[in-house]
């Protein structure tokens, strides 16, 4: 809405920003709400922490969530790699 300002707050915290979450958050979505498509979701890294702008809904935050969790634990290197099982 005209009113979030959620996004832009988001980049002022972040220290490197990560738009493939937010972008696959948005592909999965739309496949469930249309709309979902004008999501303005930032995702971005500050320190040892994810920081993720969901949707506002219970619903949603909870689909969004589950379409990244698995990259979500490469990032802080709770993950292996396929190919060697080493940590990633």
């Amino acid at each position: 809405s005209k009113r979030d300002v959620t996004p832009e707050a988001t980049k002022e915290v972040i220290e490197r920003e990560i738009p493939g979450i937010s972008e696959y958050i948005r592909m999965e979505s739309s496949k469930i709400v249309k709309r979902a498509i004008l999501s303005r979701g930032i995702s971005g890294i500050r320190n040892n922490t994810v920081i993720i702008n969901l949707p506002g809904s219970p619903k949603g935050a909870i689909e969004s969530i589950e379409f990244v969790i698995d990259g979500i634990e490469i990032l802080k290197g709770e993950a292996v790699e396929c190919a060697n099982d080493r940590p990633v």
